[in-house]
């Protein structure tokens, strides 16, 4: 968990086929190798945290509003893998989804997972069309 923190998103997001079909741990999977059922959760709220520090917020987001958002990802996109979670946060930051507009929203992470999938789609079947993978 130390190695993936949000400074490592650099690296992913300059070779994204080799990190969307890498072999990085699902959530799921990162709770039954920890034998604990927080541990995604846990490994969220930085990267939660470091999004919003992006987004010029006038009030910073309470811990209980981390919690709700890293909750939210953990229950309803456990399937997906760290590397992934790590490009859509880094798009996050980048204005690539839903914004917030002056305070930290919950609903805008979660209404923003569903604008990255469609486009982790999009380049899944762009690089097996053109054999990148």
């Amino acid at each position: 968990m130390e190695y993936n923190n949000p400074s490592r998103q650099f690296e992913i997001v300059k070779h994204p086929y080799k990190y969307l079909f890498g072999n990085s741990p699902t959530l799921s999977e990162v709770n039954i190798a920890y034998q604990n059922n927080e541990c995604a959760n846990i490994w969220l709220i930085p990267q939660i945290a470091d999004a919003t520090l992006s987004c010029g917020l006038k009030e910073d987001a309470t811990k209980e509003q981390f919690q709700t958002v890293a909750m939210g990802i953990s229950v309803y996109y456990h399937w997906l893998k760290i590397d992934e979670l790590m490009m859509f946060f880094f798009g996050f930051k980048l204005g690539r989804y839903e914004r917030f507009y002056s305070r930290f929203d919950t609903q805008i992470f979660m209404g923003s997972i569903p604008l990255y999938l469609k486009k982790r789609n999009e380049a899944i079947d762009y690089a097996i069309k053109n054999g990148f993978v």
